[in-house]
């Protein structure tokens, strides 16, 4: 069995990578409170509303919510929740 040597990624790289990966778990924690909130509308509502309507506006809401949360980089307590760090 050869041995396989994951080559050293350069500082900038690394630091890129883990930005994306952070926006990524920053997304599924917006996701997810969006989700249990049409969700909680949806029952609420006797199921007046689409179900899949409500689903595609929770996606719709995380999106923006992920893109407002990049475009003014200053961390806040969703950046600690995303991290783990509560």
């Amino acid at each position: 069995m050869k041995k396989v040597h994951q080559r050293a990624l350069p500082e900038a790289e690394s630091k890129k990578r883990v930005r994306v990966f952070h926006l990524i778990r920053v997304f599924l924690l917006y996701l997810t409170a969006a989700a249990a909130f049409a969700g909680w509308i949806n029952l609420s509502s006797f199921d007046v509303f689409d179900p899949l309507l409500l689903l595609l506006l929770a996606v719709l809401l995380a999106v923006v919510a992920t893109f407002f949360h990049w475009c003014f980089g200053q961390r806040n307590p969703v950046d600690d929740i995303a991290d783990g760090e509560l």
